[in-house]
């Protein structure tokens, strides 16, 4: 049985950090856009041109979200700024 089957969903997560070589390309002839991630083993996100709409959309409404958030430093900019975060990056390779 496969996991449709079950009723459960296939979740990829990436996480895009700021450095993340990030490369965008129209497709005509399929008439949507491929947005690629990294370098060694890109990761490609194909958009179809109907949700290009619905993305930019979905992406505005979570960094406004975000920009809400209280002042000073936010959770992830205290994490960043640890020398656990520092010894941990230097052991990910991060494309």
């Amino acid at each position: 049985m496969s996991a449709q089957e079950k009723g459960m969903r296939d979740l990829v997560s990436l996480q895009v950090m700021e450095g993340v070589p990030i490369r965008s390309r129209a497709l005509p002839f399929a008439d949507r856009v491929e947005i690629r991630f990294g370098n060694a083993f890109p990761l490609a996100l194909l958009i179809d041109r109907a949700a290009i709409e619905e993305l930019l959309e979905a992406i505005q409404t979570s960094r406004d979200a975000l920009d809400k958030q209280p002042d000073g430093l936010r959770r992830a900019e205290r994490w960043a700024s640890t020398s656990r975060a520092r010894r941990v990056r230097t052991r990910q390779r991060v494309w």
